[in-house]
């Protein structure tokens, strides 16, 4: 299913599970002999993440495979090999899922072009019951994040989460594309309207989208998840 990574839709998509500590440091490239092979994660968890965990530069594994040396390592022992860390961020971007949200608050992702951070972080938080950090970048919805306590429960984001004070009080570009939603993901995606039909909404008159991360993550089409504790992982920030 890597062909369908290159393929840019109307919707948010992960971007990584990040550990974080209480005083705002990210651990990063943590020491570990446990290495990444797709082949160890299981084929339904593989197709699941080619469609809400994508490379727009087309190698799925590659972006995984960094995500876990980079970022993962460091969520040891909380989880306890690559199939449990990205398992468990695929359950917590389900738990706190932002497209679904976006539609209960009254906003279609595949047809929205753009509103204000203040406008996306009002609607999260009355659907999520817990704050969000929004980022912004040249006119663009960077990314939302999302944090989470090192016992796995959503927490209120702390401003050493990045905070938002690069965001503008007017409104930013939403992820958009010119691509239908691929038939192998559209159960993925069944709960904004349209999804099941794989409709694709034309950006005509959007501006241009921003280039994707070094890391061939979806830039301003992600999802932070922050998990965190006084010392511990990073994402998870704070275990109440």
């Amino acid at each position: 299913m890597q062909g369908l990574a290159a393929l840019p839709v109307n919707l948010f998509t992960i971007q990584g599970l990040r550990p974080s500590n209480i005083s705002g440091s990210q651990p990063a490239n943590c020491p570990t002999n446990i290495t990444f092979d797709k082949n160890d994660l299981a084929p339904e968890l593989r197709g699941r993440m080619s469609c809400e965990w994508r490379s727009f530069q087309g190698d799925n594994a590659g972006l995984w495979g960094r995500q876990w040396r980079t970022y993962g390592a460091c969520t040891l022992p909380l989880f306890k090999n690559t199939s449990a860390y990205f398992q468990g961020a695929v359950a917590l971007s389900e738990r706190l899922d932002l497209n679904e949200a976006l539609v209960k608050g009254g906003v279609n992702p595949l047809i929205a072009r753009a509103m204000t951070p203040g406008q996306l972080a009002g609607i999260l938080e009355q659907q999520w019951k817990v704050t969000p950090i929004v980022t912004c970048s040249n006119g663009n919805i960077l990314d939302v994040r999302t944090c989470f306590s090192t016992r796995l429960k959503p927490i209120d984001c702390p401003p050493s989460a990045g905070g938002t004070s690069n965001c503008p009080a007017v409104a930013q570009a939403l992820p958009y594309g010119n691509s239908k939603i691929p038939e192998a993901c559209t159960s993925y995606f069944d709960n904004v309207p349209a999804a099941t039909e794989g409709a694709a909404v034309p950006a005509t008159g959007a501006t241009a989208p921003a280039a994707p991360g070094s890391d061939g993550s979806a830039q301003r089409a992600a999802s932070w998840l922050l998990m965190g504790g006084a010392a511990v992982v990073a994402a998870v920030v704070a275990a109440p």
